[in-house]
């Protein structure tokens, strides 16, 4: 990846599983905002599905996020839900990720 990653508009997407299945996380790098957030959607709703249970840990740590996106997330997060209709399609096609 050229450049530094926070200054980057593209938004990238890790999924760490333990061999043990112990800790999940979703690792995102670059800019996070209002417009592809709809894009992490889908890669938590697959990851829930693998998670049989357990908890999915979020690593924001190494990106950019725009103030109501975090508004946003905590907002899912705290109601532990998503949202009602996701369609990752569109969403993964305009940030720039791979289904």
């Amino acid at each position: 990846m050229k450049g530094s990653i926070l200054t980057s508009e593209k938004l990238s997407v890790v999924v760490r599983v333990d061999l043990d299945g112990a800790q999940i996380q979703i690792a995102a790098t670059g800019h996070v905002t209002t417009s592809n957030l709809h894009a992490l959607y889908p890669i938590v709703q697959r990851t829930n599905s693998l998670a049989d249970g357990r908890d999915v840990e979020m690593d924001l740590t190494g990106a950019l996020i725009e103030p109501d996106a975090l508004e946003q997330l905590q907002g899912y997060a705290m109601l532990h839900e998503l949202p009602v209709r996701v369609d990752p399609a569109p969403a993964l096609a305009g940030a720039g990720l791979a289904a």
